[in-house]
Order: structure tokens, then sequence, then C-alpha cells
């Protein structure tokens, strides 16, 4: 019997062994109880998929791309937001010298809006696709 093992009734058991598979629980417990809470935590050294705590750390994982990607996009529909309220603010200021302007000034009104849209243009795709 090596030192800090006991016997009890034929039962050997480490108590370091013990304390491990405690803190392994516990640790397990917060992790799980913060993705629950939609929270992703990224573990500086995940297990693998196949062992204890792996899955829970791939899932986590998992939550916090799709998090980060929605935090992407909806910065892009932001942008576009802004860029279609600006191409429109462009158009209603143009809007009478296009109607009622002579061809120099309608020229003129339409190269504004045109330099507008093409300033705002890249913002107004969402998805990287082309």
């Amino acid at each position: 019997m090596a030192p800090g093992n006991f016997t009890i009734k034929g039962v050997s058991f480490n108590p370091a062994d013990v304390a491990a598979a405690a803190a392994k629980v516990t640790s397990q417990t917060v992790l799980l109880a913060a993705q629950i809470a939609g929270v992703p935590v990224k573990l500086s050294d995940a297990p693998p998929a196949g062992t204890s705590g792996g899955a829970l750390a791939q899932s986590s994982q998992g939550l916090g791309s799709v998090l980060a990607e929605n935090e992407r996009v909806d910065q892009r529909l932001v942008g576009q937001r802004e860029a279609l309220l600006r191409i429109a603010a462009a158009i209603v200021s143009e809007r009478y010298t296009v109607l009622h302007g002579t061809p120099t000034q309608r020229k003129s009104a339409l190269d504004a809006i045109k330099s507008v849209y093409e300033s705002h243009a890249p913002q107004l795709r969402i998805s990287d696709s082309k």
C-alpha cells in the first residue's frame, strides 16, 4: 500500500483521485451552466470530442462561432441601412433638380446621386456570396 492510499473493507482508493474527480465534475457543471445561459466558453485546452467533456467543449465552441457570425451579419445590416439612408437622402435632395432643372442641372444632380451610390455600394451587400 503506497502513502496516501487507504483500504476500507477491501476497497483501495486514493483521496487525491477523489479530489480530482470532484474538481472535474465542478468545472464541467460550471461550463454546462454557462452554456445553458447562452455564454460561449472557449477553453484553452479543449478535450478531444470522444473524451469526457469533449462534447461540451465542442458545442460551446460551435455556439461561440455562431454568435460571432451573427454579430458580423448584424454589423453588416447596420451598414446597409446607413448606406440606403444616405442614398435615399441624396435622391430626395436632388429630386426637384432632376424633375425641373435644365439638362445641365439634371446631369449634375444625377452625377451627384451616382457618386453617393457608388461610394456606398460596397455596404449594400450583406452576404459574402456573389
